[in-house]
This record gives C-alpha cells, structure tokens and sequence, in this order.
C-alpha cells in the first residue's frame, strides 16, 4: 500500500507536469478549431474540454509526448462532434421555420397534438431508457458520455438506446395505420 504522503506527492507532481504542459496542449486544441473554422467561444470550449479529458486520462500518459498526441486526436473529435451537432441543429430549426412560416392553423395544431403524442409515449418508456434517449437526441451526448454519466457500458447505452427507440417507431407505426383506417 502506497503512503498517504508519498501518494500526495505524486499527485502534486503530476499535477505540476500537467500545468507545465498545459498551455502548449490549449494552443494546439485551439489551432485544431480554428483550423476547422469554428467560432472562437466555441473553440475556446473545445480546448477547456480536451484540457479536461486530457487531465482525466493523465494517469495513461507515459511521456508529455503522448499526451500532446492525444490533445490533437481529443480536439479534432471535439471539433467533429461540434459540426454534427450544429448541422443537425441548423437542420432542425430550418425544418421548423419553414414549417412555421407556411403552416395552417389546423397544420400547427396536428403538430402540437403530435409533439404531445409522442412526449406521453416516452414518458411511457422505462426510465433508463428514458434517460438516455434524452441524453441522446436532446442534449447531443455520446454513447461514451452517457456510460459515464449514468455509469454503464457503452454497450448497454447502445442497446438501450436501440430498444427505446425501436418502442417509439413501433408506436408510431400504430399510430400511423390506426389514423389511415
């Protein structure tokens, strides 16, 4: 068993190591957004992100090379999941302007009835399923994100996330050829 005292020595170490280096790491997430084109705030997000994940992962470091290594990969997926999210966003809320702009009263109250509809089916949904499913499609999280928010495997998450939205097609479905009798 390693000595309380020597254990927070080490710690104090790694963590002045990691300060040493962190700058250089923020500079190189920077450069990655930017070199993606991403808004500056956003891009300041993505480097605080990639210091964070970089720092929880600190212990799997060998050299400060591998961890520089791992700042540009962290980062570039950073500025990917950024882009995915934005597109699908922008898609989303273009969607739902045109569809505002040229609805029919009757059109937004059908819209209405079925965001209702379909809120009560996944309040229905079992609460694990639930959750993760709004982690998902409402807050953009990883499968990776919500194993660790919820502490399961990215593999349960997977299927859950499967199982739960199989429900809710399924009862779309239902819906769909009981209003086309």
């Amino acid at each position: 068993m390693i000595n309380p005292a020597v254990s927070r020595y080490i710690s104090r170490m790694e963590q002045r190591e990691f300060e040493q280096i962190a700058d250089s790491l923020r500079k190189k997430a920077l450069q990655m957004s930017r070199n993606y084109q991403i808004p500056e705030e956003s891009g300041e997000d993505i480097a605080q992100d990639t210091l964070l994940k970089l720092w929880l992962h600190r212990a799997e470091f060998s050299t400060a090379e591998d961890c520089q290594r791992l700042a540009g990969h962290i980062a570039r997926h950073l500025c990917i999941d950024h882009f995915r999210s934005h597109r699908r966003l922008g898609i989303l809320e273009s969607l739902s302007i045109a569809d505002e702009a040229y609805a029919t009263p009757h059109d937004r109250l059908v819209g209405l009835e079925t965001g209702q509809w379909l809120d009560a089916r996944m309040q229905e949904l079992p609460p694990k399923e639930y959750e993760i499913l709004r982690l998902r499609q409402t807050e953009q999280k990883t499968n990776a994100e919500i194993a660790a928010l919820l502490g399961i495997g990215k593999g349960s998450v997977a299927t859950l996330l499967s199982k739960a939205r199989k429900q809710l097609f399924e009862e779309i479905k239902r819906k769909d050829r009981y209003e086309n009798r």
